[in-house]
């Protein structure tokens, strides 16, 4: 549940997730005068960090597999600053980590495989090539030859072995020799615990992998995973020369610490565009460009263009808007509540503004289904409360009761989407807009009612066939004003059918108790924005599953409590080994109408992002979805040629 509350943030509050993508940022409240202090600090913090030394570029011989960009060539040098709000807990990506961790780690890590955004499409990175076998279970893969780490040291498939037996060696005892098993499940424990290992456990077997020379690896499964392209590139691939001793002896969990960033940072190799140089807490992070990428663009010249990344870390993220309109930092995400104020600067500060689109994130309210009981026996559900919210005509009237448009316009000032299916009309191949849609329509709605057997009384409220009020609560996390409105015009809009809602705002560790424990809820509210999933609906699987921990109106189940989901869960099936791409977004999409035709996510909006860049910069392109620099390597400093 927590990927809820960190997305409920990142798009209903607006405040920034990591790696610059445009999620908006919270208006900084308070008058002018308090506005300019805030910029007058800013502007001294900014002058106490004098500009970098040029990088001194090596101009080694590129590799035999050297990737050839197809970008507009630029020029080497020049520094790029950006604000965090939060720092990187850890600089070893097999730890479990925050998104910021992960983004400042995919900028020295690389892995088998990328995404293009633009392509939509998966593309070579250490691996130049890859073959599927013809029952989909085993993937060949070729990796360049000549790529060296930061440090020099030559890149080969015993660096790719080595990182997948951090993942999957289990846990050996010293004196017997026997793996060891969890007493729990009965299955054999892993020496070291991440996130990876049941990622890739897949038809119940974790996935194979054999060295078939120094370049070609083989990775298999137990069965059909069509997803398995995608997964695999998640994986950064770890330096066996620098690593393997801490495996060996236990510690490979505590390498890559932040300490080793502060401390002796040259420690710290990769093979990604940057490396890290400097690393000062409630300070600064610096990334050098690493010497030995193995990309170049067509006129031979060795990636990334730019010579230094400077993350410039602030305590209020409320404050990132300030410094990037001051001119200090290149690029930021804004809100639209800033948007005008922003616009202001454009010129003087030499900067422009990019309309993202809608988010691949979303915001939906739904009715808890749980048909549980706590261990006293109590159902978690009120019996009658339950036979409302698994009643479709119910949930289909509520959502033609809402108006959606009204928030769009008085939330979010027009810069905002309706959204409509579980997948976004930003995830261009995977939606579908021909599902069932829920227009603001009360006499719709109310004739739904009827149709269901809810009737008003004499004074005016809903009641169902038992004469039973129809009131229940929405319990919401405290601290987020957009929240607020959007459940105020809720409760005002089901006073309308008769529907007294009542709402609870109560702090972060209550709601996630509430949602993920005790079960103890009528409905809620809250936002989804699965990195896994922004560019492969599998992401969400645990959403759409009914097994799935994020199943939210009825999770976990043992078995689907409806046909529809068991349809789910079929299509869910189905599409994960099914290989032809066109099959899979079929099946997608007839998951999407089941979603629309049942409702149990009341879909609120998709919030429509703006991203602030200074002019400056060559080879920005804008990806339907995820982070605006994910070509950062390519990006370069057009002054540098006037």
């Amino acid at each position: 549940m927590r990927i809820f509350v960190k997305s409920l943030f990142g798009m209903v509050e607006g405040l920034r997730l990591s790696d610059l993508n445009y999620n908006a940022k919270k208006h900084m409240k308070g008058s002018s005068w308090t506005g300019n202090f805030f910029l007058f600090v800013f502007l001294l913090y900014s002058v106490s960090c004098s500009s970098p030394e040029k990088v001194k570029r090596l101009h080694l011989e590129l590799p035999v597999d050297v990737d050839v960009a197809e970008c507009e060539p630029g020029v080497q040098g020049g520094f790029l600053v950006m604000s965090e709000s939060t720092e990187p807990k850890t600089f070893n990506a097999l730890v479990e980590a925050d998104q910021t961790s992960s983004s400042i780690q995919s900028k020295f890590l690389s892995g088998l495989v990328d995404y293009h955004p633009i392509k939509e499409a998966y593309i070579p990175a250490l691996a130049k090539s890859w073959k599927v076998s013809g029952d989909g279970l085993n993937y060949t893969f070729h990796l360049r030859k000549g790529l060296k780490w930061s440090d020099g040291e030559p890149f080969t498939a015993d660096d790719v072995i080595f990182t997948l037996d951090c993942i999957f060696t289990h846990e050996v005892n010293e004196e017997t020799g026997e793996v060891v098993v969890n007493d729990e499940t009965g299955k054999p424990k892993y020496k070291y615990r991440t996130r990876s290992a049941s990622d890739f456990t897949i038809g119940g077997e974790p996935m194979g992998y054999k060295k078939i020379d120094d370049y070609t690896i083989r990775l298999s499964t137990a069965v059909t995973y069509a997803p398995f392209i995608y997964s695999i590139g998640n994986i950064k691939v770890l330096p066996k020369h620098k690593l393997f001793d801490s495996f060996k002896d236990g510690t490979f969990l505590e390498q890559w610490s932040s300490k080793t960033a502060i401390e002796t940072p040259e420690e710290i190799v990769g093979l990604g565009p940057y490396i890290v140089e400097l690393f000062k807490p409630s300070q600064r992070l610096v990334l050098r460009a690493n010497p030995h990428y193995w990309r170049a663009d067509k006129e031979g010249v060795r990636l990334p263009y730019i010579d230094r990344l400077i993350y410039k870390f602030v305590k209020n993220a409320n404050t990132e808007i300030v410094m990037f309109s001051s001119g200090e930092t290149d690029i930021a995400g804004i809100s639209a509540t800033d948007l005008a104020w922003v616009k202001k600067a454009q010129e003087k500060r030499g900067f422009k503004i990019i309309e993202r689109g809608p988010s691949a994130s979303q915001l939906f309210m739904w009715f808890n289904q749980n048909r549980g009981s706590n261990e006293e026996g109590k159902p978690y559900v009120a019996p009658h409360k339950l036979k409302w919210f698994t009643n479709k005509l119910f949930r289909q009237a509520v959502a033609h009761g809402l108006n959606r448009e009204g928030i769009v316009k008085g939330v979010y000032f027009g810069y905002a989407k309706l959204l409509h299916a579980a997948v976004s009309a930003n995830q261009r191949k995977w939606s579908n807009d021909k599902v069932r849609r829920y227009p603001y329509d009360v006499e719709e709605a109310k004739r739904l009612l009827k149709e269901a057997g809810f009737k008003i009384n004499e004074s005016n409220r809903l009641i169902d066939d038992e004469r039973n009020l129809v009131d229940f609560e929405l319990v919401v996390f405290d601290g987020s004003q957009r929240v607020t409105s959007i459940v105020t015009t809720f409760q005002e809009n089901m006073k309308d059918l008769g529907i007294k809602v009542k709402v609870a705002y109560i702090d972060f560790g209550s709601l996630l108790k509430r949602l993920d424990k005790s079960f103890d809820y009528d409905m809620s509210l809250i936002g989804w924005g699965s990195s896994s999933a922004a560019y492969d609906p599998n992401g969400s699987k645990a959403l759409y599953h009914s097994s799935g921990m994020h199943h939210v109106w009825y999770p976990n189940q043992d078995k689907p409590a409806t046909a529809w989901e068991k349809r789910m869960d079929d299509i869910m099936g189905e599409q994960e080994s099914e290989l032809d791409v066109e099959k899979r977004v079929d099946l997608i999409k007839e998951l999407q109408m089941i979603m629309a035709e049942e409702v149990p996510l009341q879909y609120l909006i998709t919030s429509v992002g703006f991203i602030g860049v200074k002019k400056k910069w060559r080879n920005v392109i804008t990806p339907p979805a995820g982070t605006q620099f994910w070509n950062i390597d390519e990006v370069w400093d057009g002054d540098l040629v006037k």
